[in-house]
């Protein structure tokens, strides 16, 4: 059934229309398929097979135990992550941009049911001055999209004072006139008041077949467009609203974005994206760290700050300061 795409009035402008009836710590500890049947491992706590190494970062030293070079990385580690890579982070990363595509995007196709076309102009106050320009204007529009417009004046009368919103009455306008949901009438109605004051009105009415093409957001700068022009005095309803939908044809058929939607999808995939890189063990700073490491023996556990920079250093593994590079003094014996 057809539905209101919106309207406005005299006194209290425009308005739109309605809708259709775990935590991880700073080393990384997990097994790995490596070669000759050994597992590759990384962990906080010391383990068979593991050597100790140490990276610095805020001005501190973090150990942590290995049992490969961690520096190098491994061959089965870096075929993990390639797998990984091909079989869901590109997937989970290329998705969204193919659902926004499809779901995030409108790209409008003419209407091609096949009726006759009928362009009503019922001008019952006299207030279209141009006939002949609407129609071609109707045309035009009806041509780009499949959507027949019309448009019907009234008086007041005809709807207040009888129970009636102009909504409702412009529905019944509808049904009275159209047999099917593929057109757009525009109802205005219009009576002087005693003071002078010309209170008019207009409503649209949209059958329900035109919503994949006459959107909301469409129909909402048209609302503004016709408004603004009526409310300026200076032209005539008829300009007014032939003028609107010159301003409305070249913009139907463009493709719209649905930013809210397309924010949706990439909202519910990103979690995703961030844990399988995360369990691949994708950690841009931590791998960062590890190339920088340095195999440390048990039997170093001093540590100093230097007195240059205050970075906390591992006393004997460094003659210089790993923090600012300043030479650093020598132990005593």
């Amino acid at each position: 059934m057809p539905h209101s795409s919106g309207g406005g009035s005299h006194s209290g402008g425009s308005h739109g229309g309605s809708s259709r009836s775990s935590s991880r710590s700073s080393g990384r500890s997990g097994s790995r398929g490596g070669s000759g049947g050994r597992s590759d491992h990384v962990g906080t706590r010391a383990f068979p097979g593991a050597s100790r190494y140490v990276y610095y970062s805020g001005k501190k030293p973090h150990f942590f135990y290995a049992n490969y070079d961690v520096r190098k990385g491994s061959k089965s580690d870096l075929i993990v992550k390639i797998l990984i890579v091909v079989l869901f982070v590109i997937p989970l990363t290329v998705m969204p941009f193919v659902l926004s595509y499809f779901a995030g995007v409108n790209r409008p196709e003419r209407l091609d049911y096949i009726y006759n076309y009928k362009c009503v102009i019922e001008d019952n106050l006299d207030v279209l001055d141009n006939e002949d320009e609407l129609e071609d204007v109707f045309q035009d529009f009806f041509d780009e999209t499949g959507i027949a417009v019309s448009v019907i004046t009234v008086p007041n009368s005809e709807w207040q004072g009888k129970g009636q919103t102009l909504e409702q009455y412009a529905y019944d306008q509808y049904l009275e006139h159209f047999n099917n949901e593929y057109y757009w009438l525009i109802v205005y109605s219009s009576a002087t008041t005693g003071d002078g004051f010309d209170d008019w009105h207009w409503e649209g009415m949209q059958g329900d077949n035109t919503d994949p093409v006459l959107t909301p957001e469409l129909a909402r700068g048209f609302n503004e467009n016709f408004q603004k022009r009526l409310t300026q005095n200076k032209y005539s309803v008829g300009q007014a609203l032939a003028m609107s939908f010159e301003e409305l044809t070249p913009k139907m058929m463009k493709a719209t974005y649905n930013y809210m939607m397309i924010g949706i999808i990439f909202a519910c995939f990103a979690p995703f994206i961030i844990l399988v890189i995360s369990m691949a063990g994708f950690h841009p700073v931590l791998s960062a760290h590890y190339k920088k490491a340095i195999e440390c023996s048990t039997k170093y556990v001093d540590q100093e700050a230097c007195e240059y920079c205050g970075g906390v250093y591992v006393v004997g593994l460094h003659t210089n300061c790993p923090h600012c590079q300043a030479l650093l003094k020598k132990e005593t014996e």
